[in-house]
Formats: structure tokens, sequence, C-alpha cells
């Protein structure tokens, strides 16, 4: 299985090509540098130099661009297809690369809020095999029999370096079933429809996907109307780009609708559990003929948000991981005073 070209490489794409045809530059010569740049994957390279090739043969851009969309992503192949056509090809690969740095931005904010949990996580860990490790030396008392013995601290029977192997095998075997199970789902191997709607029940998780969702889908509207697209392909594609299966198939519901002679609003309203600033503003900007722009301005508001249940999600998680290895302390401290106390009255 070929994998799709990285948000990171198509938006660099669309903001480089973008700007030239703005310019008034040739396209052609602007994709042959990109399929020549020394920066870019061979992949990349070799998508791109087919794309060139393709264009210099006599087809059209939007043409070349299908031969590759086992590369590239529906929304990207779609937008460029109606922007060549409309003749406002260099402002929408501009508004796209704007569209995937914003998309970038946010997982990285995304990751860099996991990197305090992680790390205490990581840290509590390794107290505990080096807990495990320091108990196969220490000697301990046994009340009943008076004699020396290793303290077992876990009370799991993990002692010495023995104990410690066991508990490392343990934690390797569950952070590959981790890898494992995120690249099935990732792959659509297992069912990752079924797991997004399982998110979408946890807690402030769920909240924080769906903004991010529907973020993504008020700007993809916002990208598919400017180019005129035909309004079922632009549904299509707006719902699919948003990426989180419950609301990505809201789509049903909203191309029933419009397909009986109804509205983009009347269709809008008829979804369960969309954001109510998003449906509201679908419904204005049918009766106001302004849909591109206040989607550009939902998506811009719902972003916003997103930010700042991403923001309490990393406090929420950095309070999870501090009370998890606040725990470990006191069971631990409470397993030696256990100990000690039996030896003591053990002795007496």
């Amino acid at each position: 299985m070929i994998s799709a070209l990285s948000q990171n490489e198509l938006a660099g794409f669309c903001r480089r090509v973008g700007t030239t045809v703005h310019a008034g530059l040739p396209l052609l010569r602007s994709i042959q540098r990109e399929a020549d740049r020394p920066g870019a994957s061979r992949r990349a390279r070799e998508c791109w130099a087919r794309i060139a090739e393709t264009i210099e043969n006599g087809e059209t851009l939007a043409e070349a661009v299908r031969r590759e969309q086992r590369l590239l992503s529906p929304l990207f192949v779609a937008v460029v297809d109606v922007a060549e056509q409309s003749g406002r090809l260099g402002e929408t690969l501009l508004e796209l690369a704007d569209d995937y740095d914003r998309i970038i931005h946010v997982r990285r904010a995304f990751i860099a809020s996991l990197y305090m949990p992680i790390f205490e996580l990581v840290a509590a860990l390794g107290v505990v095999g080096l807990v495990i490790l320091i108990m196969g030396f220490l000697p301990g008392m046994n009340p009943q029999a008076g004699e020396s013995t290793n303290f077992d601290l876990l009370g799991l029977g993990l002692k010495g370096s023995r104990g410690l192997l066991v508990y490392l095998t343990f934690l390797a075997f569950i952070a590959a079933v981790g890898v494992l199970f995120y690249y099935l789902v990732k792959a659509g191997t297992i069912g990752s429809r079924l797991f997004q709607y399982v998110l979408r029940r946890v807690p402030e998780v769920g909240s924080l996907l769906k903004t991010l969702a529907e973020a993504r889908l008020a700007r993809s509207f916002y990208l598919t109307h400017r180019t005129g697209m035909d309004v079922f392909q632009a549904i299509r594609l707006s719902f699919n780009a948003a990426g989180f299966a419950p609301v990505s198939d809201q789509q049903h519901v909203v191309l029933k609708i419009v397909a009986e002679g109804g509205t983009l609003g009347e269709g809008f309203a008829a979804t369960r559990g969309l954001d109510m600033t998003l449906v509201h503003n679908i419904g204005v900007g049918d009766e106001s003929g302004e849909t591109p722009e206040l989607m550009r301005r939902t998506s811009e508001i719902l972003m916003q948000e997103a930010t700042l249940k991403l923001k309490r999600l990393s406090v929420i998680g950095f309070f999870l991981v501090f009370g998890l290895v606040a725990a470990i302390i006191i069971f631990f401290i409470f397993r030696l005073l256990s100990f000690y106390l039996g030896a003591i009255s053990g002795a007496m």
C-alpha cells in the first residue's frame, strides 16, 4: 500500500506553487522546481515530476493531479480541478496551504501538550523498575520464621534483575500492542469509524476532536464554495475532509434534504450534534449569499475553541498523570510501613 503525501509536503507545495502562479509565472516551471527540490522526499519529487511531465504533454493540471490521486487527498484533487477551471488556481493553492498549516499547527500543539504528562509517566514507570531491581538486593525479614528474605515492595513477586526483566517485557508488550492498534486504526484495517465514535464519548477528548472536525468542515466549505464547485460534490468533500466519523456521517442527512430541494441551511439544521454556530452561519449564508466568508469566520472561531479545549485537556492530562505518580508513591509508603510494622510485631 502506497501512503499519501503528508500534509507538510502538500502545504509546502501549495504555498510555493500558489505564490508563483499568483505572481503570473509559468505553472509548469514551478512544478518542475518542486520535482528538483533537494529537501523534498523521493516520493514527493517523483509525484511532482510525473505531474510536470503530464502537463508538458499538453494535459491540464487537474488531469495530471487526478492521475496521482492515490498520493493526494480527495479535497486537494477536487479543489485544484475547479480552481483551474475558474482561473483562481494561485489564490486557491495559497488558501489550501493556509488550511494545511492550521491543521499542522494544531497537531503540533497537541503533541507538545503531551510531552510533560508522558515524561511524568515514563519517570514513574522508571522508578517502579528501579525499585524492583533494588528490592532484589535489600534484605528483609520474615516475621514468622525470623529469616532474612528479599523485600517485595510491590507485592507482585517481582524482585531483582529477573523481576525487572519481567516488568520491562510486560511494558514492551503493552507498548507494542498500543502502537499496532494505532496503525491498524489509522490504516482502516480495523473499525476506525467505530473507534472514532467511541472517542466521541470520552470526556474532553471527544469534544476536542469534534470541534477540530467542525473547523475543518467549515474551512473546506469555504474553499469549495469559493471555487464554485457543484453543491453535492462540495458537501461530500467538505464532510469527508472533517476526518471524524461522528461529523462526517452527517453528510447523508444534508445530501438527502438538498437533493429533495431543500437549502443547505435546512440540511444542516436537520443534523444531530453539529456546532450551533456552524449550523446558524450556514443558514445565514444561504439567505445572504455570503456562505464562503461566513464559513471562513466560522472555521477561525471553531479553531480558537479547539485551541482552548486543547489547553484544558493538557492540564487535565498533567494532573491525571501527577495523580497516578502520587498514588504510586503513597502505595510504596504504605507497603513499607506495613512490612516494617509486621516485622516489629513478629519480633515482639
